[in-house]
C-alpha cells in the first residue's frame, strides 16, 4: 500500500446479523482492513447506528485485540427515527458529517440521498441501487 499510504480500506458489514459477525468478517479480512462500514445498505436511525458501530468495536477489540479500526455511519438517511429497514417512510436526511477524534463513529454520507435499498417500503417499484427522485425529494422534507 505505499502508493496509497493515507488510503483506508473499509469494509461493509450493513447486512450482518449481529454486531458479533460484523466483527468477526472485519477481524477476519486480515490487516489490510482499517475498519468497518455500517447503514449502506439497509438503515438504523442516528442513535441505533452508533451504538451498533460501537458494538461492533468492542467485539473487534475482543476477537482481534485490535482497538483502531475506524467506524463509519452513512448519515444520508439517518436523521429522523422512523420504523422499517428498507426505504422507510419519514426518513429524513442525517448529518453531513460528523468528525470525531475521541475514538467516536465517523458520520459520513456514503450513499447519495435517494438511492433506494430496493423494491421495499416507500419505493415498491424501484431496484436496490437505483436513485428515486421521489426518494431523494422525501428525504429532504423537513
Amino acid at each position: 500500500m505505499a502508493s496509497a499510504a493515507r488510503t483506508k480500506v473499509l469494509l461493509d458489514v450493513s447486512d450482518a446479523a449481529s454486531p458479533e459477525v460484523a466483527a468477526q468478517r472485519v477481524a477476519a479480512s486480515g490487516p489490510d482492513v482499517d475498519g468497518f462500514t455500517t447503514n449502506v445498505g439497509g438503515y438504523a436511525p442516528e442513535r441505533v447506528a452508533i451504538a451498533i458501530s460501537r458494538a461492533i468495536s468492542r467485539a473487534l477489540a475482543a476477537i482481534a485485540g485490535k482497538r483502531d479500526y475506524t467506524a463509519v455511519i452513512d448519515s444520508s438517511r439517518n436523521g429522523k427515527p422512523v420504523s422499517g429497514a428498507g426505504n422507510p417512510a419519514g426518513a429524513r436526511i442525517g448529518s453531513y458529517e460528523v468528525l470525531s477524534d475521541d475514538g467516536a463513529p465517523q458520520q459520513l454520507w456514503l450513499t447519495v440521498p435517494g438511492i433506494s435499498d430496493g423494491p421495499c417500503g416507500t419505493a415498491p417499484s424501484s431496484r436496490a441501487g437505483d436513485f428515486g427522485p421521489d426518494l431523494a425529494a422525501a428525504l429532504a422534507r423537513r
